[in-house]
């Protein structure tokens, strides 16, 4: 396959996620006063797969997904969590530590007592049907969501925009069991840092990105929320929040962790494993997925800051991080 070719699936990728996560990450916004379920804990992982299209030059370019959510903690009416997405056939993966629901709701379920109060009424755009069944209409886009009337979770979604259409299809879940959480932050989540990014290309060598910039928002008991600022060569700008926990943040790895090696997430319903190694006096954390390794995060054993990470851009090449010192 040429490199535009593949660069052109990761752009679609990108596009497809932010496209279907619309629906989804708004969802949870038209509740707060429910609790959440007492099924939604940490450790708790939902499957999905995923599929559609997006208009692209005029042309439909279809993308299918497989889609990992994993509780991390559950802190007041937040439900915060990773979400992994990952298209198989060229090795794309995704990954997002983000708010999967407030309260009564989020972005793979409904709290069931809250569905049968809303029963034939509409809130935000989102009309409940019937029992299991959610509409959802704004001037630019709708959706219907299918849910287990008992759980609340959702088993399908469907999002239609203008130029792109996405389906969520629910394929079970799993328990499995995390590292504890610290008490505390370590001190390196309090600071602010900035990475160097650069890509490996094949046949096209090392190629300077840009950059971008981790800092702090705000921490709560064991839950904290960061700014990322991406600048690319070209001069342009991205910002978006992130959250981290006391064990885990975008760039940081508590080190009370890091005296040996640990298995920090392995699943069983799929072939997935994330885990530290100590390797020639430092510790190096491998994100392994179906054999393939997506992430190789090199760690400072000492302090838990990330010092650099290659991220497998499919067969494309790496995209690499380093920290600016």
């Amino acid at each position: 396959m040429k490199i535009k070719n593949k660069l052109l699936i990761l752009f679609l990728f990108v596009i497809f996620l932010n496209g279907i996560g619309y629906a989804q990450d708004n969802f949870f916004i038209s509740n707060t006063n429910f609790p959440v379920p007492p099924y939604i804990k940490r450790g708790l992982v939902i499957y999905y797969n995923s599929a559609g299209y997006v208009v692209r030059e005029g042309k439909r370019r279809y993308v299918s997904f497989e889609k990992i959510m994993v509780i991390q903690k559950i802190e007041g009416q937040k439900v915060i969590g990773i979400m992994y997405s990952l298209n198989p056939s060229s090795s794309l993966l995704t990954i997002e530590s983000k708010i999967l629901g407030q309260g009564g709701s989020g972005t793979f379920y409904v709290h069931p007592e809250y569905a049968k109060k809303m029963k034939g009424k509409e809130t935000f755009g989102y009309k409940f049907v019937t029992d299991g069944k959610i509409e959802y209409r704004t001037e630019n886009t709708s959706g219907e969501i299918a849910y287990d009337p008992k759980s609340g979770v959702f088993l399908s979604l469907k999002v239609v925009t203008n130029n792109s259409e996405a389906i969520d299809i629910y394929k079970g879940y799993e328990y499995v069991n995390l590292p504890p959480l610290p008490n505390d932050f370590p001190q390196v989540a309090r600071n602010s840092y900035t990475y160097t990014m650069s890509s490996i290309v094949q046949g096209m060598g090392t190629m300077p990105v840009g950059s971008i910039s981790i800092s702090p928002i705000s921490f709560g008991k064991q839950i904290a929320k960061f700014r990322l600022t991406t600048t690319q060569t070209q001069g342009l700008t991205s910002t978006q929040e992130v959250f981290g926990t006391t064990l885990l943040g975008p760039h940081y790895i508590h080190p009370d962790i890091l005296k040996g090696d640990i298995t920090i997430l392995k699943l069983t319903k799929k072939d997935f494993n994330y885990y530290i190694q100590g390797e020639g006096g430092q510790m190096i954390a491998h994100l392994i997925i179906d054999g393939t390794e997506y992430s190789t995060t090199y760690v400072d054993p000492q302090t838990g800051i990330v010092l650099a990470q290659d991220q497998q851009m499919g067969d494309i090449g790496i995209l690499r991080f380093i920290l600016n010192q």
